[in-house]
């Protein structure tokens, strides 16, 4: 398939929605079974849809792993789960809906010798709600995460504990097997007390401690030294926002834990629309534990093949062009001149799926700013700002055309203090934007350029100066023609 300039790098399928990623590692290939509903979107449709590969960024379409079966205890979705492999059998399990709109969910089970064709258990389903938990008939038990340790396997649910108000009944159920056909109750593994669910659960040792994921507003992370119960916040307590969702992980060949979850899409191709659930596969993320409760999320190196051509840096003079600006190489000074408080210059043009990378200077100036998308006169276009006293990150359109339109888009609270100098690796993909900062965090969003919107980019403050440096910007492409695999074509598509 060639590549076209209206083609997300980002993966999304052809057809329905993308949800829920559940990655499985095996013999040098990613998989990644995900939530798909055919044709429009509906819970009560959802299959298992399966992509694989082996460089994080080609992806092949599989056969759909799971399909609802009518009368069935999944006859209305085959909901999120986990996968893994033990006694030379590949094991799915996951959630059934005998009802719809997610309604008797139930545990079920499904097993594979290659990956590819699953045949269900006809077990299932093989755990359905007991007390002390509710097993009303909207009642949460789904999202299975089934691992092994050194007692046998783990199996944790997204449940609700009876008797608690709806608001705040949301725990993690855990039960014990040592043959993963019968599973006993062992504790509620974890119970914050401050909301109805914890969905998407997963479980793992990293670094010498225990990281539990679960995604409520968005995907919160606890660490525990024993896996089993004192958890903990680490810091930051959340991978992203609350538009990156259902992250799971999984550890591979080169011992890297590296993070799977979706960027939501908003209802209409509209800045300002509302969220929805789903969206597209965001790139991995590579998780790490410094000292103390520090969790680091970083850019996969992967992501440095799809650089194709370095952006020329260039100070653009014009009339629009506000303050005295030096440019020496990668390293760029602006400030402000008599009166003038802002200064702002544009740089050059950008593709629609570009990278861009940078160290501020922050001493002298409390914040900075990328901008992009911009018309030339800035009359529409898009900043992302910094700001060292305010401790956050602002995406917001630049000038608004009517008054009354709002500017932010998203603001992001940083978890901990900003220091003078901040590196940040910024990947546009057409209407998809991922932030790294300082090589511990990252947040993504989605923005959508209207045809009006132009393609420069440059830089602005609003505090008189800014200083840039190591400045590297590249365009961004994939050699979709590219066969990584030999089982279907590469799709990739909006």
């Amino acid at each position: 398939m060639d590549f076209s300039p209206d083609v997300l790098l980002h993966y999304s399928p052809k057809t329905g929605i993308f949800g829920d990623p559940i990655p499985f590692f095996w013999k040098g290939e990613y998989h990644l079974f995900y939530q798909n509903s055919p044709g429009a979107f509906s819970f009560n449709t959802m299959h298992w849809a399966h992509i694989v590969s082996k460089d994080l960024l080609h992806w092949d379409l599989l056969p759909d792993a799971l399909i609802p079966e009518p009368d069935g205890p999944d006859a209305y979705g085959c909901w999120t789960g986990s996968v893994l492999h033990w006694e030379n059998t590949f094991h799915i399990f996951y959630t059934g809906c005998a009802e719809p709109d997610g309604g008797h969910q139930s545990i079920c089970h499904a097993t594979s010798k290659d990956l590819i064709s699953w045949q269900k258990d006809p077990q299932n389903p093989i755990v359905t709600p007991f007390v002390p938990f509710s097993s009303g008939d909207f009642s949460a038990w789904r999202d299975p995460c089934v691992i092994q340790d050194k007692s046998g396997f783990r199996m944790l649910i997204t449940a609700e504990l009876e008797g608690k108000p709806r608001a705040f009944c949301g725990c993690i159920a855990e039960l014990h097997s040592a043959d993963l056909q019968n599973w006993i109750f062992d504790q509620i593994l974890y119970m914050p007390m401050d909301t109805s669910k914890l969905e998407c659960p997963d479980l793992f040792e990293l670094d010498d401690r225990w990281l539990l994921l679960f995604s409520n507003t968005g995907v919160e992370v606890r660490w525990s030294e024993n896996g089993h119960d004192h958890w903990n916040n680490t810091v930051p307590f959340s991978l992203d926002n609350f538009r990156y969702y259902a992250a799971k992980t999984l550890r591979d060949d080169k011992n890297r834990r590296l993070c799977f979850g979706f960027i939501s899409d908003r209802e209409t191709k509209n800045d300002f629309s509302p969220w929805k659930w789903g969206g597209i596969l965001a790139f991995p993320r590579q998780l790490s534990l410094g000292i103390g409760e520090e969790l680091s999320v970083s850019a996969i190196d992967e992501l440095k093949e799809m650089r194709s051509t370095q952006l020329t840096i260039e100070i653009e003079d014009s009339i629009y062009k506000v303050g005295k600006w030096q440019l020496d190489e990668n390293h760029i000074l602006g400030s402000s001149e008599d009166d003038q408080l802002g200064v702002t210059a544009l740089v050059g043009q950008h593709p629609d799926s570009w990278e861009v990378s940078l160290q501020f200077d922050l001493t002298q100036s409390s914040s900075a700013s990328i901008i992009f998308n911009c018309q030339k006169d800035y009359s529409s276009g898009y900043c992302l700002e910094i700001d060292k006293s305010q401790e956050e990150l602002t995406l917001s359109t630049f000038f608004p055309l009517v008054v009354s339109e709002p500017t932010h888009i998203q603001k992001f609270k940083l978890p901990k203090p900003i220091k003078n100098e901040v590196n940040l690796k910024i990947i546009f993909d057409h209407t998809c934007i991922e932030i790294f900062i300082n090589g511990t965090l990252s947040f993504s969003s989605r923005v959508y350029p209207s045809p009006s919107n132009g393609n420069w980019w440059g830089f602005y403050s609003k505090c008189g100066s800014i200083d840039a440096r190591n400045i590297e910007a590249w365009g961004l492409n994939l050699d979709l023609s590219l066969t990584i695999m030999s089982k279907k074509p590469i799709i990739r598509s909006e």
